[in-house]
């Protein structure tokens, strides 16, 4: 599943990938250095920062069990599911 979020972390859209779908092809580093490494590698901080949005968007959809485990067996079912669920922590 792919979500974008926006400035605040509330959730703007969802697209539904297969499980075994990745987007490894052309990643970035985007994870910051530990600070007492030697060669500090240089790193996007937007992209960090956008990533750790979406991080903490995901981390809140997951406190829902339904989403969590993935109970149900057809996609609209999920999807409809997170969109209930993404609502619930956007009003809040």
């Amino acid at each position: 599943m792919h979500a974008t979020v926006d400035g605040l972390g509330n959730p703007i859209g969802f697209h539904l990938t297969p499980g075994q779908a990745s987007d490894l092809a052309g990643a970035t580093v985007v994870i910051p250095p530990r600070s007492n490494r030697r060669n500090l590698r240089k790193y996007d901080k937007a992209l960090y920062k956008a990533r750790h949005l979406i991080e903490n968007f995901f981390a809140k959809l997951k406190q829902y069990r339904a989403i969590a485990t993935r109970y149900d067996k057809l996609a609209e079912t999920f999807l409809s599911g997170i969109y209930l669920a993404a609502t619930v922590i956007w009003l809040n």
